[in-house]
């Protein structure tokens, strides 16, 4: 469900953005999201 969810997210990004640079950028804070989330979880 949640790599689903984070998918989706990357591919929204990637058509909003289209610079490789806002692309790199968003991909570090969704993995920073989704490690607090485990972190929280854990």
């Amino acid at each position: 469900m949640a790599n689903r969810s984070s998918a989706s997210l990357r591919s929204r990004n990637t058509s909003s953005t289209g610079s490789t640079g806002g692309l790199n950028l968003s991909r570090a804070q969704e993995k920073e999201q989704l490690e607090t989330l485990n972190n929280r979880l854990a």
